[in-house]
């Protein structure tokens, strides 16, 4: 447990909580929930009225496997600790049964030389540099002409 610009951050395990909290952040935590609706029934009973959660997750349609289709990537994202791949369409399926509305964001986290290196060399890099306006312009494409990207940021709140 820390603060973090004054907001007091707590890290725990989700079947122990015990208390209500007006916001719940889990980054790369749900594709790796063996039971994701009691995961999400926990997450809404420990919000307070009104309160919200934010989900970041990997993006089932990553441009690496379906726009380039990159083979040597496939195997290395799916891996047996992502119980499941989600995409904006399931994630829709699965929160409408569930009766919770959802906004779905995509985000584009690696640039072109991510990218590049797994088409070309079929590996990743061990750095993540950012070329200025160049990886700007790459992932706006991405995410706004094509839809694509390798990160979904799922927003809800608490309907009482």
């Amino acid at each position: 447990n820390t603060y973090c610009d004054n907001i007091f951050i707590i890290n725990m395990d989700y079947k122990d909580n015990k208390k209500m909290y007006d916001f719940i952040y889990a980054i790369q935590v749900f594709e790796h929930i063996d039971n994701p609706k009691d995961f999400i029934t926990k997450i809404l009973c420990s919000l307070t009225r009104k309160g919200r959660f934010l989900l970041e997750i990997p993006n089932a349609e990553e441009p690496l496997l379906t726009l380039y289709k990159v083979r040597k990537y496939r195997k290395f994202s799916f891996i047996p600790h992502h119980l499941f791949i989600w995409s904006p369409e399931t994630i829709n399926m699965f929160f409408k049964q569930l009766d919770i509305k959802v906004k779905i964001k995509r985000i584009q986290r690696y640039g072109i030389l991510n990218h590049l290196r797994w088409i070309i060399l079929g590996r990743p890099g061990n750095w993540h540099p950012h070329i200025p306006i160049l990886d700007d312009i790459y992932k706006f494409i991405l995410v706004h002409l094509f839809k694509k990207s390798d990160t979904l940021i799922i927003t809800g709140e608490k309907n009482e």
